[in-house]
């Protein structure tokens, strides 16, 4: 099946593309570099998500909308967390005991306090692509990125959005130029010097950062520790996937 084609221009969006019989979007070609990690790139892309967040329409435009964190429950993780394990025995037998530990911890801590607490915030809430990553950007120049492949969007709080940001922005090794790891503790304030030149955060939003961003770790993380059997066998793909388990730093705001 055709996922890329050429076609006359980006007029009538949705549309049917002939031969095909699906209703296809078309956008337009970004041309430009891949992500090389440069500190100017990360700052813009920092930028480029507060951009996105204030310049939230009044409309929805129809998307699912979250006002709180996606929830799982105890048993979706477990399955989950069995499945982490025999990838870690597999590939990094070294690291079993503690990721054993690190899951166990973090489950218990969602499960019994944190979901529940988060569950009846109430925090702002944007159109959000979810999906706000190196792989995502083509950087026409250093310093202008262009986010692409925006169809995993919903309404969702903008500091959940911030931070699944801040632990997938290195993922999908493939489609960048950056390092195999999560952003520094360096790079990550970087990063966010850009998006508070447009976003200025609650104290309300600053206040439960750490629980959204333990609930976006159980969100995105495990799924894609879980998902991984092509990155855990490939060495700079198994690199990253431990950075995501073990997390090297905070991710303070």
């Amino acid at each position: 099946m055709a996922v890329v084609a050429p076609v006359p221009s980006l007029a009538l969006n949705p549309r049917v593309v002939p031969p095909y019989d699906e209703q296809w979007v078309v956008y337009p070609w970004i041309a430009g570099a891949r992500y090389t990690g440069a500190k100017d790139e990360i700052a813009a892309s920092g930028h480029l998500l507060g951009q996105i967040h204030a310049c939230d329409p009044a409309v929805d435009f129809g998307l699912k909308t979250y006002i709180t964190v996606r929830p799982f429950t105890a048993d979706e993780m477990r399955n989950d967390a069995e499945t982490i394990m025999t990838h870690v025995g597999g590939h990094a037998p070294e690291k079993a005991v503690e990721a054993q530990r690190l899951l166990d911890t973090r489950m218990g801590q969602y499960v019994s306090d944190v979901l529940p607490r988060v569950q009846r915030l109430t925090l702002p809430l944007v159109s959000a692509s979810w999906d706000h990553k190196a792989a995502n950007l083509v950087f026409p120049t250093p310093t202008s990125p262009v986010l692409i492949d925006p169809d995993n969007a919903a309404r969702m709080p903008r500091l959940y959005d911030l931070a699944m940001t801040a632990l997938t922005f290195h993922l999908d090794l493939r489609l960048h130029d950056g390092p195999a790891r999560l952003l520094t503790a360096e790079e990550w304030q970087t990063f966010l010097d850009g998006y508070r030149q447009q976003i200025t955060l609650t104290s309300e939003e600053c206040a439960v950062w750490p629980d959204l961003l333990l609930c976006a770790w159980m969100d995105e993380a495990i799924w894609q520790l879980q998902d991984g059997s092509e990155g855990w066998g490939d060495p700079r793909g198994r690199q990253m996937l431990l950075d995501l388990l073990e997390l090297p730093h905070a991710f303070l705001l």
